[in-house]
């Protein structure tokens, strides 16, 4: 099938040694039927029950691996591989642990392959170089692991892949600053057409409760009013000025982040509710990374390193990718608001 994909792949190698095998700790993988069929049919019964006593079964009848109580994968072993690939080979691995880092989803006859930014090594090969990131057109076999989002595109596949390559083109305007991009990628997902002028007054105080409330939910946090009003005057204080720092030190990271997050999630078809509401999503995830990574500059008076920057967009991946109250907080802000002035005023500051 034909596969489009960033040309950063090419050059990734997993290694569990420079990671600790992060991958095999405390996520919760699912045994896809195909491959819990295969340890069923392993012959050495010691060796079958021993790998069959390390599922368990949830409610609506997903089978999972249990974690040991150090949240570790009971199948990793003392050199950060995994003890069922060496016995049996990677078609014995469950889907998600073939595939990861590796993203890949369908749009009808066409494959989209990326990767996820919560593997460390991947999140290094993709956000540090300064040169925008390239894309190919590759031939491969379908692999296991798909994401099938043909129902949810609702336009001809070339058509859904052009927009997605106009987005990733406004995305790298360099010659833009990044809220200007943003705004130009509403205006091309807004579903009315809207023709005419906006009236942009960017509401700063809306903006910093919106993302107080949002990291209150995405943590499950009771933040009282006075330690959220106290948050939002040193935000408002500072933010401005921190930016500035952090673009210059670090826009090709914040363009990489954007660029493969649009693709890696499959926008604008990663969610129900169209284009525009696809955007909305967007535009908020990546406005809560940067709400993140300003307040922590500010806590370290005002700079950050390379890699307490990589770290942060770490953890907010964390919450948005392994954690269901991440991106439902998300989801919840940019659902409410449908109307495109409303929602850039309090999304974008275009003076900045």
């Amino acid at each position: 099938m034909k596969c489009i994909r960033p040309t950063y792949i090419n050059n990734f190698q997993c290694d569990g040694k420079t990671c600790g095998s992060r991958c095999c700790k405390g996520w919760r993988v699912v045994v896809e039927d195909e491959t819990y069929k295969k340890f069923c049919a392993i012959e050495d019964e010691n060796e079958r029950q021993e790998i069959l006593s390390e599922f368990d079964q949830s409610d609506d009848k997903k089978i999972f691996v249990k974690l040991k109580d150090n949240l570790d994968c009971p199948f990793l072993d003392e050199d950060y591989l995994c003890k069922i690939q060496k016995r049996h080979g990677e078609e014995y691995l469950t889907a998600i642990c073939h595939s990861y880092p590796r993203v890949i989803y369908k749009l009808d006859n066409i494959l989209e392959e990326s990767m996820t930014l919560t593997c460390p090594i991947a999140e290094k090969l993709i956000l540090l170089p300064k040169m925008p990131i390239e894309f190919e057109e590759i031939e491969i076999d379908p692999p296991r692991g798909i994401f099938d989002r043909t129902n949810k595109i609702k336009l001809p596949v070339e058509e859904s892949i052009s927009i997605q390559a106009t987005a990733t083109a406004i995305l790298q305007s360099r010659n833009m600053s990044f809220n200007e991009r943003l705004l130009r990628l509403c205006l091309l997902l807004q579903d009315n057409k809207f023709v005419g002028k906006i009236n942009l007054d960017f509401d700063a105080d809306r903006h910093a409760e919106i993302m107080i409330d949002i990291f209150a939910e995405m943590y499950d946090t009771n933040m009282s009013d006075e330690k959220k009003l106290n948050l939002k005057k040193i935000y408002l204080n500072y933010n401005e000025t921190i930016l500035a720092r952090l673009m210059n030190n670090y826009a090709h990271i914040f363009e990489n982040y954007l660029v493969n997050e649009f693709f890696m999630r499959c926008y604008p078809f990663a969610f129900d509710g169209g284009l525009w509401n696809n955007c909305k999503i967007f535009i908020t995830s990546y406005k809560a990374m940067e709400f993140a990574i300003i307040l922590t500059a500010i806590s370290k008076n005002g700079f950050v390193s390379e890699d307490e920057f990589l770290t942060m967009i770490d953890a907010i991946n964390e919450k948005l990718d392994h954690n269901r109250g991440g991106m439902k907080a998300i989801c919840n802000f940019a659902e409410k608001i449908n109307d495109i002035e409303g929602f850039i005023n309090i999304a974008l500051n275009m003076k900045s």
